[in-house]
């Protein structure tokens, strides 16, 4: 993503270990990285966000940013980046 590009404010699912949260993109990271908060880390690492300090996510676009509204969308029953 770059300045003013079409995906800022898009919604990504980052998947690791079959874990997935949702996150909102707002600025350029680098090219396939995701600059996210230690809580949404220590979400995608079940808690070992300072003790991993980076992995190797799958990241998918999902729509824009509505998509990463609590409830927007469910997987098996359950709401995405909720674990």
């Amino acid at each position: 993503m770059t300045f003013d590009s079409a995906t800022c404010g898009s919604c990504w699912d980052l998947t690791f270990n079959n874990t997935t949260i949702s996150v909102v993109a707002l600025d350029h990271a680098g090219a396939g990285t995701f600059n996210i908060a230690q809580e949404a880390m220590d979400a995608l690492t079940h808690g070992n966000a300072v003790f991993l300090g980076r992995v190797n996510a799958v990241a998918t676009m999902v729509g824009p940013m509505q998509a990463c509204e609590p409830g927007s969308r469910t997987s098996n029953g359950r709401s995405q980046g909720r674990e």
